[in-house]
C-alpha cells in the first residue's frame, strides 16, 4: 500500500496534471495525497467510464489507471488511444497488482505506455518524477539544423516547431543552395524533404552529403517524405538517411526525433574527442605536449625510409639543455618544469608542419627535419640555440648544446644510426664548452656517410 514515506523518495518532483483512475478508494486516497504533496494537480475517477469522460473534456500530462477496473482494462487502453479528441499521445501507465502482471503486457500491446506494480511505490514515484522533470525542464540539447523545404508555408511551420525545441534553423528552398551553405558552415543535422524543385532532389542531396569524408559525411539526416510504401523507405535508408518522417508531420514527433538524432551525434562527437585525447596522451609528453619518445621511434624510421626511397634530405637535431640538474637542485622541480615547458613551446613554434619535435627524456629534445640538408639544419640549430639563450624562463639564463646528423640519401643509414650520430654530436658540443652547435659548420667535409664530426 501507499505510504506517506513515499514523499521521501519524491523530492524534486515538478508540477504535472494527472488523471488517476482507481476504484480502490483507500489506495486512491493514499496515492492522491502523495501526488498532491509533491506538487501535482490530480483529477480522480472511480471507474473506466468516468475516466474516459474526464479524459475527453480536459488535457492531461499523465494518466495513471488501475488494472482492476469495472470493465476490461485492455478496452480502456484502446479507447484512450483511439479517442478522436486526442491531439498528441498522453502517457498511460497501468498500475497492476502482484497477481495481474500478465495484464500489463496486454495493455502495452493495446496502447499503454508502461505498467508498474502497486507493490513498487518507489517505481511509481520515480516514473512520475522523471516525466515531470522532462515536461518542466527546457531541453539542454541544442543544435544547428540545415533544413531544405521548397514549400514556404511548411517551412515556416517546421522552423517554428524546431525553434521551440531550442534548435537554430538555416532554411533553404533548394538543395543547391543548401549544399553551398553546408560547405561553409558547421551543422548538427540535416532535415530535407525528398521531393524538391530544382536540379537536385532530396535523395540526390543525401547521396552527395554521404560522399563527404570524415564528420561532414556522417552528419545525421532526417528525411521527410510522402512515400508510404516500404520499398521506397528502404531505398532512402540505403542511400544514407538516418531516420524518416512520413507526412503529415506531427510536431512533437519531429521535435523529439531531431533531439534524438542530435543527441546521438553529440555523444559520438564527444566519444571521438575523448578518443583523440587518449591517442594524444599516448603519443605526447604530458609536461611539454611535444611528441614522446615512443612516437618518435615509431614514426621517424618510416620518415627515413621515405627519404631514402624518394631521395630527399632529412636531418636530426639532438637538443640538450646545459646544467639542467643545477636548475632542479637550486630552483626546485616546479621551476625546472616551467623551463622545460617554455623551451618546448619555442621548439614547437620553430617547426614546420612536416617536422617532428619530441621530448626524448629529461632535458633532451629531438627534432627531425624533413627536406632539410645539413646547412639548413645547422642554421636552424644555431637560431634555436640563440633563442633558448635569450628566452630566460623564470628569469633564468638557460643554454643548450645541439648535435646535428644529416642523412646520406645514397647510403644505408637507418634512424637508429642517425639518432646515435646526433647524440654523439651533442656530447661533443657539451665537451667543447656547451652552448654551441656541433659539428661546426666550417669543420664539415663532404662524405658518403652521414655527416657528423
Amino acid at each position: 500500500m501507499v505510504s506517506l514515506l513515499w514523499i521521501n523518495c519524491a523530492s524534486g518532483c515538478l508540477y504535472m496534471k494527472i488523471l488517476l483512475v482507481e476504484p480502490d478508494q483507500k489506495f486512491q486516497q493514499e496515492l492522491l495525497t502523495i501526488l498532491i504533496a509533491i506538487g501535482n494537480v490530480v483529477t480522480t475517477a472511480n471507474c473506466a467510464e468516468e475516466g474516459l469522460d474526464k479524459y475527453r473534456t480536459s488535457k492531461y500530462d499523465l494518466i495513471l489507471s488501475s488494472s482492476t477496473l469495472d470493465s476490461d482494462i485492455v478496452k480502456f487502453c484502446v479507447n484512450i488511444k483511439n479517442n478522436e479528441s486526442s491531439i498528441s499521445s498522453t502517457p498511460l501507465v497501468i498500475l497492476t497488482s502482484r497477481h495481474h502482471q500478465s495484464v500489463g503486457a496486454r495493455c502495452l500491446i493495446s496502447g499503454a505506455t508502461d505498467f508498474i506494480s502497486k507493490d513498487r511505490p518507489d517505481e511509481i514515484i520515480s516514473y512520475i518524477s522523471k516525466k515531470a522533470a522532462y515536461l518542466n525542464t527546457p531541453s539542454s540539447i541544442r543544435g544547428k539544423i540545415l533544413y531544405i523545404e521548397d514549400e514556404t508555408s511548411i517551412a515556416l511551420l517546421t522552423t517554428a516547431i524546431l525553434e521551440k525545441y531550442n534548435m537554430k534553423v538555416d532554411h533553404f528552398n533548394n538543395a543547391t543552395k543548401a549544399i553551398s551553405a553546408y560547405n561553409k558552415n558547421e551543422y548538427d543535422m540535416i532535415i530535407t524533404d525528398i521531393i524538391l524543385q530544382g536540379e537536385i532532389n532530396g535523395l540526390s542531396l543525401v547521396k552527395c552529403i554521404r560522399g563527404y569524408e570524415g564528420k561532414k559525411g556522417r552528419i545525421p539526416i532526417l528525411a521527410v517524405t510522402g512515400f508510404e510504401d516500404t520499398s521506397r523507405k528502404i531505398e532512402l535508408l540505403r542511400s544514407g538517411v538516418n531516420d524518416l518522417l512520413v507526412k503529415p508531420v506531427v510536431a512533437e514527433e519531429l521535435g523529439l526525433r531531431a533531439q534524438n538524432l542530435i543527441s546521438s551525434k553529440l555523444l559520438l562527437d564527444d566519444l571521438e574527442y575523448k578518443q583523440k585525447q587518449l591517442e594524444n596522451m599516448a603519443l605526447s609528453d604530458q609536461l611539454t605536449q611535444l611528441y614522446n619518445r615512443h612516437y618518435l621511434f615509431d614514426v621517424a624510421p618510416k620518415r627515413i625510409k621515405e627519404a631514402l626511397r624518394h631521395k630527399f634530405d632529412i636531418s636530426l637535431l639532438m637538443i640538450d639543455l646545459d646544467f639542467f640538474k643545477k636548475i632542479n637542485d637550486k630552483q626546485g622541480h616546479i621551476t625546472g618544469d616551467i623551463v622545460l615547458q617554455e623551451v618546448s613551446i619555442l621548439i614547437k613554434e620553430s617547426c614546420r608542419e612536416e617536422d617532428i619535435a619530441a621530448r626524448f627524456g629529461g632535458e633532451e629534445f629531438v627534432v627531425l627535419l624533413a627536406h632539410c640538408d645539413f646547412s639548413h639544419a645547422y642554421a636552424k640549430a644555431e637560431r634555436l640555440r640563440l633563442e633558448i639563450e635569450e628566452l630566460r624562463p623564470s628569469g633564468l639564463r638557460v643554454t643548450a648544446s645541439i648535435g646535428i646528423a644529416t642523412l646520406d640519401i645514397n647510403g644505408e643509414v637507418d634512424f637508429e644510426m642517425l639518432f646515435e650520430q646526433a647524440d654523439k654530436a651533442a656530447y661533443v658540443a657539451k665537451e667543447s664548452g656547451r652552448n654551441q652547435v656541433s659539428p661546426k659548420l666550417d669543420n664539415i667535409k663532404s662524405t658518403n656517410s652521414s655527416k657528423v664530426a
